[in-house]
C-alpha cells in the first residue's frame, strides 16, 4: 500500500492578491475594453485569493526575453525544489526520524513551466547525496494535471517496481 509519509513546500518570495494580479495583467496587456469585460471576470470567479511569484511585480511588468525568463526558472526551480525536498525529508510533524537522501529509491519531478538541460531532477541529484542507482522520472508538459499524474506514477512505481520510498515534487514557476 502506498502512503504519503511527509510533505515539504516552499512559498515563493513574492505573494500578490488576485486583485493585484488583475491590475498587473491590465497594465501589461493592451486589450480593447470589450475583451477586458470578457476576460477580467475570470479573476473574480477563480476562487484564488493569492498567487506566488519568484519575481516582484515590477519585474513582471517589464519585457523579458525567453533566455532570461528561463534562466530564472532554472534558478528558482532548483533552489525552491531543494528547500521543499529538505523540508519534506526532515519534517518532525510527519516523521519520527529524518529520511536520509540515500534511502530514496525513486525521484519524480513534475513541471510544465520551463526548459532545463541538464534537467532539474539531474541537478537535484548532483546537489544532494542521493544514490546513483536511484530511479528518476521527469514528467514535463502536462500542465495543471502534472502533479496528479506524478502521484499516479509514484503509486505505480511503488506497487510494480521493487522500490520502497519515492519522492515526488512539482515545480510551478512561470515567468
Amino acid at each position: 500500500m502506498a502512503i504519503i509519509g511527509s510533505i515539504g513546500t516552499k512559498t515563493a518570495n513574492h505573494v500578490y492578491s488576485q486583485q493585484q494580479i488583475k491590475q498587473i495583467v491590465q497594465a501589461i496587456f493592451d486589450y480593447p475594453e470589450r475583451k477586458w469585460e470578457r476576460l477580467l471576470p475570470v479573476f473574480d470567479h477563480a476562487k484564488i485569493e493569492k498567487r506566488q511569484f519568484a519575481v516582484d511585480k515590477e519585474w513582471l511588468m517589464q519585457d523579458h526575453r525567453f533566455p532570461e525568463r528561463n534562466e530564472l526558472y532554472i534558478q528558482h526551480a532548483l533552489s525552491d525544489s531543494l528547500d521543499a525536498i529538505d523540508a519534506c525529508l526532515n519534517d518532525p510533524v510527519f516523521l519520527k526520524e529524518k529520511v536520509p537522501f540515500e534511502a530514496i529509491d525513486m525521484l519524480i519531478f513534475v513541471s510544465s513551466t520551463g526548459i532545463a538541460t541538464p534537467s532539474i531532477d539531474a541537478r537535484i541529484m548532483n546537489a544532494r547525496p542521493f544514490r546513483s542507482d536511484m530511479r528518476r522520472m521527469p514528467l514535463w508538459g502536462l500542465g495543471c494535471a502534472g502533479g496528479q499524474w506524478g502521484w499516479h506514477m509514484q503509486k505505480i512505481g511503488l506497487l510494480h517496481i521493487p522500490i520502497k520510498l519515492a519522492l515526488s515534487y512539482v515545480v510551478r514557476c512561470a515567468a
